[in-house]
């Protein structure tokens, strides 16, 4: 017998609303937990860059990332705060590996974690970063994490950076809304898949080095042994401060990687490259094919990488497909934008 089309488009619609796409997360195991919050940390570092704390990112340009890790799925790997929520509701990722090493960032993204789980509407998230709201958030801090050293170390954090957070949540928000980019801060459902890798227990966060030998390895371990991939590795504008080196080397190439999974990386050589913003280059690369520079390329840095970038017509936004060994493209004389920062990265080579 026939099946009525009422059940027919019943089951079709069953059929999208449980896609890959769309698929709920579920919770980790407890292994699972365990294995990501047991990872080594890296040795802290003898000094900050600029002595400073990075409370919230100072790149201006996001919503340039986002049609090239829109719903690319598998793991996060992100240095910083704010701006790894952006990209895990624009990818919908599916596990979290924060990592700075500045300990005090890890400590910030705690705070975010209380913040989510207190708030279930995305239209609220942002207020509850507000004045009115530090009683409320101190008791929480200081109720959920026992360790005195711990919990002063969070309290610091939030105390220090909240007004920033604040401000900079205001900011995008506004930015994003002007350019018709939609994200977890104005996207209700967006907003739940962040918040829900949280309550899933699919996020942690924690100091690592990206140059050094324990952290981002054993991060590539856990996402091996799980059978995940890495969808985004974001590591900001940090490789501007340092070299290609053996290690860092070493820790890219060891990344669980697929056809689809990306780099999104920000430059302050805006003045050789083109700057989206008052201060960055913003550019997207292939996971697999930043594995092969970092594997046969001669780049000295992955400043000096970017000499084989593949311009766009959007000033300071570049793509990647050159191989190790290919001609350099021809550089491009682009107008500083009007109230750039000088340049804060080593000349080119």
């Amino acid at each position: 017998m026939s099946r009525p089309l009422s059940a027919l488009f019943a089951a079709a619609l069953l059929c999208f609303t449980v896609s890959p796409a769309t698929a709920e997360l579920t919770p980790l195991g407890d292994a699972q937990v365990q294995a990501m919050q047991s990872l080594p940390r890296d040795p802290p570092p003898p000094a900050l860059t600029r002595d400073s704390h990075y409370w919230v990112s100072n790149e201006d340009r996001l919503e340039l990332f986002e049609p090239h890790i829109r719903d690319k799925r598998g793991a996060l790997i992100g240095v910083g705060t704010d701006q790894n929520y952006l990209f895990a509701g624009w990818a919908r990722s599916e596990v979290l590996f924060l990592m700075d090493f500045d300990e005090a960032i890890s400590d910030l993204h705690e705070v975010y974690a209380i913040i989510f789980s207190d708030t279930p509407d995305h239209t609220r998230f942002i207020e509850a970063w507000g004045a009115a709201n530090v009683d409320a958030l101190n008791a929480k801090i200081t109720a959920k994490f026992s360790d005195p050293v711990r919990q002063k170390r969070i309290l610091r954090a939030y105390r220090t950076a909240r007004g920033t957070v604040e401000r900079r949540l205001r900011k995008v928000l506004k930015s994003f809304t002007k350019k018709g980019v939609r994200s977890f801060l104005d996207d209700a459902a967006q907003y739940a898949h962040v918040r829900d890798l949280w309550a899933k227990r699919r996020v942690v966060a924690l100091r690592g080095d990206l140059t050094a030998k324990d952290t981002l390895q054993a991060i590539a371990r856990v996402i091996r042994e799980q059978g995940w991939t890495v969808g985004v590795f974001y590591p900001s504008n940090a490789e501007q401060y340092f070299p290609m080196l053996p290690q860092y080397r070493e820790n890219i190439q060891a990344l669980p990687a697929n056809d689809q999974s990306v780099v999104i990386r920000t430059m302050g050589w805006g003045t050789l490259y083109g700057q989206a913003d008052a201060t960055y280059h913003y550019n997207v690369q292939p996971l697999k094919l930043f594995q092969t520079w970092a594997r046969e390329g001669k780049a000295k840095s992955a400043g000096h990488m970017l000499r084989w970038r593949k311009p766009s017509d959007i000033v300071g936004f570049s793509t990647f497909e050159k191989l190790p060994g290919a001609e350099p493209t021809p550089p491009i004389a682009r107008k500083k934008p009007e109230g750039a920062a000088p340049e804060s990265a080593p000349a080119a080579p």
